[in-house]
């Protein structure tokens, strides 16, 4: 994961359908905490409640509820989804094609 003080840059979601998304956390992202967890705090079983979603290259019904443009659902923001529906929605879509995958272009 790519770092600073203020955002992660999440890897790109790559499922095995060819279902694709982009996650991101930290201060002025729509995620939960506002915080960068630390190695330490992740090692101690931390973990984001909320993420914020975007880039999407199909529309993911799951992920309408929380849409902030409800009327170009491939070029909004998706707020505060939640985490586990994250993983919910790697589930649907075969689960993850490669967990090595470029960190949104941003290495």
């Amino acid at each position: 994961m790519k770092k600073n003080d203020d955002i992660r840059s999440l890897p790109w979601i790559i499922c095995k359908d060819g279902f694709r998304m982009s996650v991101q956390v930290g201060r002025g992202m729509n995620s939960i905490p506002k915080h960068i967890i630390s190695d330490e705090e992740w090692e101690n079983g931390k973990r984001y409640v909320c993420v914020e979603c975007g880039v999407l290259n199909a529309e993911e019904e799951a992920l309408k509820p929380y849409a902030e443009d409800s009327e170009n659902l491939l070029e909004t923001i998706y707020a505060y989804v939640p985490a586990n529906l994250v993983d919910v929605i790697i589930k649907i879509h075969g689960g993850m094609m490669n967990e090595e995958v470029e960190n949104n272009g941003n290495n």
